[in-house]
């Protein structure tokens, strides 16, 4: 009996995301062995079918990892100092070999030249990925923890409003990259405001690029376009469509709610800490948070900038060795130089059209394409049909009425209006225009320091994360009301 049959019956947990192998494989391949820890994952699957993925791992994994991290980080609190101190090693020579690789002519290297910059970069950004990885299991095992303990902790104490609670102990206590980008934006769009030449650039996207801080911003930020489903740049159009969206809004408003948004977390949280006297391993668990929910935005940015330069090498194993660049997509990154060699891109990559299955444990990889479905059939699939309402987790309280849209990835953004309910897997920074939009937001997975959770409470729109069937029970056009103080989603017929 193999593994997955072994495992079968087992609680998983799933995230349906738009996703290619190639890019999903750091992932996937980092929890093959989590540096900081004793524990590791027995298991995880990826069903691959066109451009999504369904990520499986098992909830007994995730148990033993949050408890590991828990016990590391209570027996001494500088753990996480000398934890974050490796990795901050690790992410500046990643960060050199990203502005290496953006500035090389990779057409110009021989073959193993070429291939040998590609596993260098790609062990540096594995070997942070080794580390950071552990926000996961962490984000899961702390949410079944305090939503219990502060459960028993409000109602000892008769205290009725734990969501609110829940949500302002969990809140980041640091900036994420999407708002410093968007301050960026402001500070740009301010320059543009006063000056009769910069807004003439507008309309001449290449000459406004070569504006100092316009370069410099699109240098920073260039890989904020990437999603785990592909790469695509950010341009001066981009910029400029976020700029003219500012100019007739009143920008130091905008830019001091932004930059005051954290310190006023920061004090909602002493306050309501000194108001309660919550237990020590409540507390601990929300310091942990914090950390992890900053770690999980750095590494977010280590992860776009993977799929930022990768696509480059892509792009240029296509090109030289007359390969698919969708073909590419369809391995782990650690299979491609093999069948690059040896000539079998093309012949394995059509065994994987349809729906298949890679799956991971800490001494091999497997791929199963006959046996897909089987498996896929025995783990993931479940009935849904007679459901009319879902519950969650509050991620930013509110209530909101409003048709839903089901959107996995950004071929699907045009069908997505002004008002609309967003029902997704699993939101990313892709997203933003989209949750800029919305009047509520609801998904699959997520935790308590995921993107949706982290805008949502920035932009003060109604959230509710971890439903885990979403998007398997709400259809495109249904219209749903969200209680996100609640964490309930129903359906109105």
């Amino acid at each position: 009996m193999g593994l997955i049959e072994t495992y079968k019956d087992k609680e998983w947990y799933e995230e349906i995301v738009e996703a290619a192998p190639v890019f999903a494989s750091l992932a996937a391949q980092s929890l093959r062995h989590l540096e900081p820890l004793k524990n590791q994952y027995a298991l995880l699957l990826m069903f691959f079918k066109g451009k999504k993925i369904w990520w499986m791992t098992l909830k007994e994994d995730q148990d033993r990892v949050f408890q590991e991290i828990v016990e590391d980080y209570q027996r001494d609190k500088s753990w996480l100092e000398s934890l974050f101190s490796r990795w901050k090693k690790k992410r500046r020579e990643y960060e050199e070999y990203f502005k290496d690789i953006r500035a090389a002519d990779l057409s110009k290297l021989d073959d193993d030249a070429l291939l040998d910059l590609h596993d260098r970069a790609w062990n540096s950004v594995l070997s942070c990925r080794q580390i950071d990885m552990i926000v996961d299991p962490f984000t899961y095992g702390a949410e079944r923890f305090m939503l219990d303990r502060l459960e028993a902790f409000c109602k000892e104490k008769g205290i009725e409003d734990m969501n609110n609670i829940y949500s302002i102990l969990i809140t980041p206590e640091k900036d994420s990259f999407i708002s410093q980008k968007d301050i960026g934006i402001i500070r740009i769009a301010r320059k543009v405001k006063g000056s009769e030449d910069m807004r003439s650039l507008l309309e001449r996207p290449e000459e406004f690029s070569r504006i100092d801080d316009v370069k410099d911003h699109l240098d920073r930020y260039c890989w904020t376009n990437c999603s785990w489903g592909g790469s695509r740049e950010y341009t001066a159009q981009d910029l400029i469509a976020e700029i003219k969206e500012l100019l007739d809004k009143d920008l130091d408003e905008i830019e001091s709610r932004k930059k005051g948004a954290t310190e006023e977390n920061i004090k909602r949280k002493k306050d309501l800490i000194e108001k309660h006297g919550f237990a020590r391993d409540i507390l601990d668990i929300a310091e942990l948070t914090a950390f992890f929910s900053y770690l999980q935005d750095l590494r977010k940015e280590n992860a776009l900038m993977f799929i930022y330069y990768e696509n480059m090498f892509l792009k240029e194993f296509s090109r030289r060795f007359n390969m698919d660049i969708e073909d590419l997509k369809l391995f782990d990154i650690t299979e491609i130089k093999d069948l690059i060699k040896n000539n079998r891109i093309k012949e394995e990559a059509e065994k994987r059209k349809g729906l298949f299955l890679i799956e991971y444990t800490e001494d091999r990889i497997r791929v199963y394409t006959e046996d897909a479905r089987k498996y896929f059939d025995m783990i993931v699939k479940k009935d849904v049909e007679d459901i009319k309402e879902l519950k969650g987790r509050s991620a930013s309280s509110g209530k909101a009425i409003g048709i839903a849209r089901v959107i996995y990835g950004q071929e699907e953004f045009s069908k997505f209006k002004e008002g609309d309910i967003l029902v997704t897997g699993m939101t990313r920074p892709e997203f933003t225009p989209l949750m800029k939009k919305a009047k509520a937001i609801v998904t699959n997975d997520g935790g308590v320091t995921c993107h949706a959770a982290i805008f949502s409470r920035e932009f003060e729109i109604p959230c509710i994360i971890g439903t885990r069937i979403a998007t398997k029970v709400l259809k495109d056009g249904d219209k749903v009301e969200v209680n996100a103080d609640k964490g309930i989603v129903r359906r109105i017929e």
